[in-house]
């Protein structure tokens, strides 16, 4: 399975780290997609997320020939606010299907400013990489054992 990712997904080391394995990757683009903060209803924190805009596009991450599995740990870590679904991307040369995680629940959120990758590597990337990320993971592993 072909993934595009926008998000704190676009990061290699976060990547690499939640799938246990480096990934084939390129850069792409989503056109009439705009990446903005979202904020859940009694959640303090907020999110990127992809909604349409005809006017912008969003660069991202081409991740292809993903697995079963991949998407396993992957959907658990975007959790249950996000849906997959199917987008045509653009990469160097050529344009494919690739699919994306889109909030399932827009009406539920407060949309805020475009999500700034450069904000989130300065100011959060560090914790994702030592703390949230190896909690994601040791979590979905203790889950997947009681299954």
């Amino acid at each position: 399975m072909d993934l595009f990712v926008y998000g704190t997904l676009m990061f290699s080391e976060i990547r690499d780290q939640l799938l246990g394995r480096t990934i084939e990757s390129q850069k792409a683009t989503a056109k009439g997609y705009k990446t903005v903060c979202i904020k859940y209803e009694n959640d303090v924190s907020t999110y990127p997320v992809l909604i349409r805009n005809n006017n912008s596009e969003t660069q991202g991450v081409f991740l292809k020939d993903l697995t079963q599995e991949d998407i396993r740990i992957l959907n658990f870590y975007e959790g249950e606010e996000y849906e997959l679904k199917e987008i045509l991307v653009d990469l160097k040369s050529t344009r494919k299907k690739a699919l994306v995680y889109l909030p399932k629940h827009l009406n539920t959120v407060t949309l805020g400013p475009d999500w700034d990758i450069n904000f989130f590597r300065l100011h959060h990337f560090t914790n994702y990489v030592e703390k949230i990320i190896p909690e994601t993971i040791e979590e979905f592993r203790q889950i997947s054992r009681s299954l």
